[in-house]
């Protein structure tokens, strides 16, 4: 499966969303909503929702979850925000050049993708892949 292709599909999806005064909820029903249906298909373990403060991107929802690590700050500078603002579109393994193993296990990430949101990416949607998930896409 061709993971980069599904995401950019998603990310045409969420454009077409109706939005509500509150973008961040509506992408957490979003969010929500593909792990619940796509979890087998897709592997879709789990995802996160951060928002752009200033220079980090903070966490603001997770599903499922207890909302544990809510603020945690990912940094502008992180190689693969980075890469996100230039193609839309990352996905990664914990190992990959750029990636911090300390910022991915405090996540209890190994394996993920992530879209941004917004005309200035005001949101990154963050998805845990498990091991369905194809290590060449």
């Amino acid at each position: 499966m061709d993971y980069k292709e599904l995401f950019r599909k998603l990310e045409r999806t969420l454009e077409q969303i109706h939005r509500s005064a509150d973008l961040g909820a509506d992408l957490f029903r979003t969010v929500r909503r593909l792990v619940d249906d796509f979890r087998d298909d897709l592997g879709l373990e789990s995802a996160r929702i951060y928002a752009r403060r200033g220079n980090a991107y903070v966490l603001v929802h997770e599903y499922p979850g207890e909302e544990r690590l809510r603020g945690f700050r990912i940094p502008v500078s992180y190689a693969p925000i980075q890469e996100l603002l230039r193609n839309g579109i990352v996905v990664h393994r914990i190992q990959d050049p750029g990636v911090d193993p300390g910022i991915e296990k405090a996540l209890g990430v190994s394996h993920f993708a992530a879209i941004g949101v917004g005309e200035r990416t005001d949101f990154v949607l963050a998805f845990t892949l498990g091991s369905i998930s194809d290590p060449d896409h």
